[in-house]
């Protein structure tokens, strides 16, 4: 029953159409604030009946006061209005532009790939080269922002399916052995003898995994490695991703869950990103129900922890 009226409420302040929780609508928040100046109006009028003898000052106190906060909520909740709507049609513009364009792209990597097969000349095959780099970070740009996308869509969450979490990571790791050789970086993992299962969204809890063992590739130093350790508490599974590279800049930090946040270090070793990596892994576990934290010493390296509830 309460469930039921909390929707028709939904739909009635126009909720739905921003997916907005009740307590962040602007149309629920302007009743609210009616509400608040309808009881301060009260509030006033009987503090003013009793202090004050003539009644018309009573009133014209109680009108004024009745207008100040009605045009401070208009201004506020039609201010949001305008900024959800500018937000979603910049959301569904990034959603239609992404799948429109991982077709053409992909066509596009496999022609500079057959391209770079053939006898060429070394400028030609240069030029086919930069073709290819440049497609594949376009191609990992539109993952990440697909990936954004359907992180607001709650329904994916509720696909649950129970798993072998050994085999979770073992699986993304060979996803990430040519990277890793490719970057001189190795990768090894600990504590991972006992058969762990766990019941949740496995594909979005691989995503989160990947991109941190992507991150610790990334922004390792040549030569160096990547350490997976898993930890099994009484009620949580606590994972932890470390790497031997650049660590993270006090003034970085407080920035690095942010969208499109690219710290001084991706520059320092001469990287490039999307800066959608942290965001998704935060976003992805708070789904989950779990955590991302993390420790970092500056030149030393970092470690990224992740903690699911069993």
């Amino acid at each position: 029953m309460i469930r039921k009226l909390f929707r028709k409420v939904l739909q009635l302040s126009g909720c739905q159409k921003y997916n907005l929780p009740l307590w962040e609508c602007p149309s629920f928040l302007f009743a609210l604030m009616g509400a608040i100046n309808i009881l301060s109006c009260v509030y006033f009028y009987f503090l003013g009946s009793k202090y004050i003898e003539d009644p018309r000052l009573v009133a014209f106190g109680v009108l004024t006061l009745a207008a100040i906060w009605f045009v401070i909520s208009f201004a506020i909740t039609r201010g949001l209005e305008e900024l959800l709507e500018v937000n979603k049609v910049k959301e569904e513009f990034i959603d239609i532009v992404s799948h429109q364009l991982r077709t053409p792209l992909t066509n596009l990597k496999w022609a500079a790939q057959f391209l770079i097969t053939k006898k060429r000349s070394p400028e030609e095959e240069e030029y086919y080269t930069i073709i290819k780099e440049n497609s594949q970070r376009l191609e990992s740009l539109l993952n990440d922002l697909l990936i954004v996308a359907r992180l607001r869509e709650d329904g994916i969450f509720k696909i649950q399916e129970k798993f072998s979490l050994n085999e979770l990571i073992d699986e993304t790791i060979r996803a990430h052995l040519a990277f890793a050789k490719a970057s001189n970086v190795s990768i090894e993992i600990e504590n991972l003898e006992e058969p762990i299962f766990l019941s949740t969204n496995r594909t979005m809890l691989k995503t989160a995994i990947g991109n941190l063992i992507n991150n610790a590739i990334t922004y390792n130093k040549p030569k160096g490695k990547v350490k997976i350790k898993v930890k099994k508490e009484p009620k949580r599974i606590i994972i932890a991703v470390e790497d031997t590279g650049t660590g993270i800049s006090k003034k970085d930090q407080k920035y690095l869950f942010q969208k499109f946040f690219r710290g001084e270090n991706a520059s320092q070793i001469n990287t490039r990103g999307t800066g959608l990596g942290l965001y998704i892994v935060k976003e992805v576990m708070k789904k989950l129900g779990g955590r991302v934290w993390y420790k970092t010493k500056q030149g030393k390296g970092s470690t990224f922890f992740i903690s699911l509830k069993i």
